[in-house]
């Protein structure tokens, strides 16, 4: 990890351990600092250093890239919302929005996991944020009143119903792995799904009531269909937490 070669006297059975442990970083990041010599104590401090400042560079690429990823799905959704799908009768009951929108419950669910929920929270936030600036430069006619009330709809029901899904993953986070993602997302989606609809087309003449149970019912779907790249997701954030409590031994 200091990327060059060191010199350090070491008997036999120290060679054995080095070899076992993969390495001499993994050595000296793990081994008690009273069975090191000034020197090699010294080595064992600066790649504990070096790890952390990798660490902490990936964990801000990985927030970053999180709330740009959840910005973009929003942008997508409240694009795609606004057309139905005109295939098997579905035109009154259905949009293309209900189809994307359930990836920002998976975000939500995965930076709750990895990061905690007040991290979880910053994310949503600045998804929302980015969310919007994207939706309104995007896709928000403004000559239109509906256009105007759906990036207002979209932008309220996002940050209500993704702080719930926060809380609520976090309440039960301890159940076993598909209580908390399952049961955050759905009553999420429900909120969110209400919210957007009533604020976006009441009054409108839109059918909004039955569109908002069609598309309700896909992100019931999606968000069952989304508990398998949670769980093998999550087999990889799992690997990376045991990676960091090396760290800090």
């Amino acid at each position: 990890i200091l990327k060059k070669n060191i010199k350090l006297k070491v008997s036999n059975s120290a060679l054995r351990t080095v070899d076992y442990k993969g390495g001499l970083d993994n050595f000296l990041k793990t081994v008690k600092p009273y069975k090191l010599s000034k020197k090699a104590k010294g080595y064992k401090n600066k790649i504990i250093s070096k790890a952390w400042l990798l660490m902490i560079k990936i964990r801000e690429k990985l927030f970053l890239l999180l709330a740009i990823l959840m910005a973009s799905v929003v942008a997508l959704s409240n694009y795609l919302v606004q057309f139905p799908i005109n295939y098997f009768g579905l035109e009154n009951i259905l949009t293309y929005g209900a189809f994307s929108y359930p990836v920002a419950f998976l975000i939500t669910d995965l930076s709750n996991r990895r990061y905690g929920k007040n991290i979880a929270k910053k994310i949503v936030y600045l998804g929302f944020a980015l969310g919007i600036f994207l939706t309104l430069y995007f896709s928000t006619n403004y000559s239109d009143l509906i256009s105007i009330r759906i990036a207002i709809g979209s932008g309220t029901a996002f940050l209500v119903a993704q702080l719930i899904d926060v809380h609520i993953f976090d309440r039960l986070r301890k159940k076993i792995w598909f209580i908390a993602p399952l049961t955050s997302s759905l009553i999420g989606s429900s909120i969110d799904t209400f919210l957007f609809f009533s604020i976006s087309f009441y009054g409108t003449g839109v059918n909004w009531v039955t569109l908002s149970f069609g598309d309700l019912s896909v992100k019931i779907f999606v968000a069952l269909a989304m508990l398998i790249p949670f769980r093998l997701l999550l087999y990889r954030i799992q690997e990376i937490s045991s990676s960091n409590k090396k760290i800090n031994v």
